[in-house]
């Protein structure tokens, strides 16, 4: 018997309930696996494709349940065989929660009765509002994944973003939010990346996720799973070394005040604030504002002209408004393209970097 396979817990997906897309196996152990079906699984107490069929269909049910109730499932089974002798096995399930107590999730174990259930691995599942660009964390997501020291139940894209070191498909997960919010994709599309975790103790996560529309709006719903180890490490990204480099001798070399940050052309989301935008632009690094409905258009614009290669830089002013205020806000903007578009390959910028100022200018609309 395989005893090393069976101390392996399985990490299965149940995102895409609400659009009737079956749980599927995301992780085993530290092992990614993208969306993989359980009838198709092999177990290593399984002695023959009929036994392994049988555990299949129940290892099924108990995600089921464990996805309605939400509550964590043990059962002891017995697989008959008369030629080969019975197989006393033990089935574990413990739900990964989301913020709102919704199963997003269910580690699993499966193997030899006899066997202690070895304890859980770090896993965490989030929502992010397309909306709001806000995120809510499970349990145990922020500290066990993020490695934060003090727990929020919430945080702004931007205030997310400053946990990432690296994003392996980064470029494909920024037009997975862009074709669902468009609806280009549809409710339960999958997606998975590898996302290295910055911090003091540098972890290789496993983000897998599901685009979720309800009456509240268009969301992306997904589970983390810590897999680092000797053979999987935290994944370094020059890319993103780069744009903070540039960003800091930015804001140094600027004459006056300037926050610097991150901005996806294809989205049109704030990300990463490298240096805190000042004064009356203070609370953007943490908080997401609504930008006023006559500034979106000039901002879809200079977006698209600057993923294009029409131009290299834009100056624009918007108008904000943070949670709680009734006025707006002005803020003068420069956008640069961090990254060379070339129209006759068909290659667009993808990134841009953004120094904003508080605005000077009055709500003329």
């Amino acid at each position: 018997m395989k005893s090393a396979k069976l101390a392996n817990w399985l990490i299965v997906e149940t995102l895409g309930r609400w659009s009737d897309e079956e749980p599927t196996l995301v992780a085993e152990d530290g092992a990614p696996k993208e969306f993989t079906s359980l009838r198709n699984r092999k177990w290593s107490i399984a002695r023959s494709p009929g036994e392994g069929a049988q555990i299949s269909k129940l290892a099924k049910l108990l995600v089921e349940a464990v996805a309605v109730t939400g509550e964590e499932q043990m059962e002891l089974i017995t697989i008959a065989s008369k030629a080969q002798g019975d197989i006393r096995a033990r089935m574990a399930g413990h739900p990964i929660l989301s913020a709102r107590g919704e199963v997003f999730g269910v580690e699993l174990w499966v193997g030899d009765a006899r066997q202690p259930v070895p304890t859980r691995r770090s896993v965490g599942a989030f929502e992010w509002d397309y909306r709001t660009q806000v995120t809510e964390h499970g349990p145990g997501a922020e500290e066990s994944i993020l490695g934060a020291d003090a727990a929020a139940v919430e945080r702004g894209v931007q205030d997310v973003w400053k946990f990432f070191g690296g994003f392996e498909r980064l470029n494909e997960y920024e037009d997975y939010v862009k074709d669902f919010a468009i609806g280009a994709k549809p409710a339960g599309a999958p997606f998975a990346s590898k996302v290295t975790v910055r911090g003091s103790q540098p972890r290789l996560t496993y983000m897998t996720t599901r685009t979720r529309e309800s009456a509240e709006g268009k969301k992306i719903s997904g589970v983390v799973h810590d897999i680092t180890s000797a053979e999987n490490r935290p994944q370094q990204d020059f890319s993103l070394d780069a744009l903070r480099t540039a960003a800091r001798l930015i804001a140094e070399s600027s004459p006056d005040p300037v926050g610097v940050c991150q901005l996806t052309l294809a989205t049109g989301i704030f990300l990463e604030w490298y240096h805190n935008p000042p004064g009356s632009l203070s609370r953007w690094a943490t908080e997401v504002p609504e930008i006023h409905e006559k500034s979106i258009p000039e901002l879809e614009q200079a977006r698209n002209d600057l993923r294009k290669g029409e131009v290299t830089r834009v100056d624009l002013a918007l108008f904000l408004r943070f949670a709680g205020d009734e006025g707006w806000t002005p803020a003068d903007l420069t956008i640069i393209a961090a990254e060379e578009a070339d129209p006759a390959r068909g290659v667009e910028a993808r990134q841009g970097i953004v120094q904003a100022r508080p605005g000077t200018g009055p709500l003329c609309w």
